[in-house]
């Protein structure tokens, strides 16, 4: 096996001053003086044979070949973090504790729920959850240093098992004079030449995907107007009639100016699910599992029989 001549602590030099353009700043980052960062730059340097940052009128910058060792040292420090992580990870599933990561979007009643699973028959689990968005603890449950996640889906990896637990439905967001804001509820076919807000489509693709299919089968085109990272940001820019949008029920929130209408169809819903890696087979893992499973049937849809 090869090992290289460079240590990890020049290595993370090297990355603070290509992302603070500056020794001092990358000094005060680590705790480091700038002479101590200026010494493992030069070591750098050496080792590879070339310079790899040069002086400009706005600090230190990368020379190309300080690109080329600069991309391939942030893998080098990711796979040495996640080696730490996935190893801490195994470790504590085997003392009962339990990495669990839910998206920081899903519906509060859900959150509510998930965050609620006690296990009264072994006080000894513990139940320790991070946030952040769905993408993300797909990462990194597939990286092995969270043990499950709760997020959106649809989701379609093939090192996943993926169970749906939660779906509620979706309801546009109107401009309060819009001419279909007076309807008690909307139907799809009414939105055919409208402007749309696509919201998450670049952190989630595949659910909006799903939502253009759906309403393609109604005959709805969608004209994209502008692109929203979160709900708020789409309905400021409804309320500002850039266009109209869709939004889980839970997740438009009333607010002068937009106008808040249910969909007459079933089909346009928001999916979360729980995710875990297909090989992991913990006892504990799959206990948590079935517990979130039961923790959340009420929410469930359940079709109503005919009268």
């Amino acid at each position: 096996m090869r090992f290289p001549q460079m240590s990890m602590e020049t290595l993370i030099a090297v990355v603070n001053t290509a992302e603070q353009r500056s020794i001092l700043r990358a000094g005060k980052e680590i705790g480091l003086s700038p002479s101590a960062i200026s010494k493992r730059i030069r070591a750098a340097d050496q080792i590879v044979g070339s310079k790899i940052f040069q002086m400009t009128e706005n600090g230190l910058i990368l020379t190309k070949r300080g690109e080329t060792f600069y991309f391939e040292a942030i893998q080098a420090l990711e796979h040495a973090c996640r080696a730490e992580e996935k190893t801490k990870a195994e470790v504590l599933i085997e003392r009962k504790h339990l990495l669990i990561g839910h998206s920081t979007c899903l519906a509060p009643r859900l959150l509510a729920l998930l965050n609620n699973i006690r296990f009264d028959d072994d006080p000894d689990i513990h139940i320790h959850h991070t946030s952040g968005l769905t993408l993300e603890l797909v990462q990194k449950v597939l990286a092995g240093t969270l043990h499950a996640g709760f997020g959106f889906l649809p989701l379609s990896h093939p090192e996943l098992f993926v169970r749906q637990i939660y779906e509620e439905p979706l309801v546009a967001c109107l401009p309060a004079n819009h001419p279909l804001a007076t309807r008690h509820m909307l139907h799809i076919q009414e939105l055919i030449r409208a402007p749309w807000i696509a919201v998450a489509r670049d952190p989630f693709p595949s659910a909006h995907e799903e939502i253009e299919r759906c309403l393609h089968g109604y005959g709805v085109q969608l004209q994209i107007a502008t692109d929203a990272y979160s709900p708020w940001e789409a309905e400021a820019y409804v309320e500002h009639k850039i266009g109209l949008c869709l939004l889980a029920r839970s997740s438009a929130v009333a607010r002068p100016g937009v106008v808040i209408k249910p969909v007459a169809t079933r089909i346009l819903v928001r999916k979360s699910g729980v995710f875990v890696r297909e090989d992991n087979r913990d006892p504990l893992l799959k206990k948590f599992i079935d517990a979130s499973l039961m923790a959340t049937e009420p929410l469930r849809w359940k079709p109503q029989p005919n009268a």
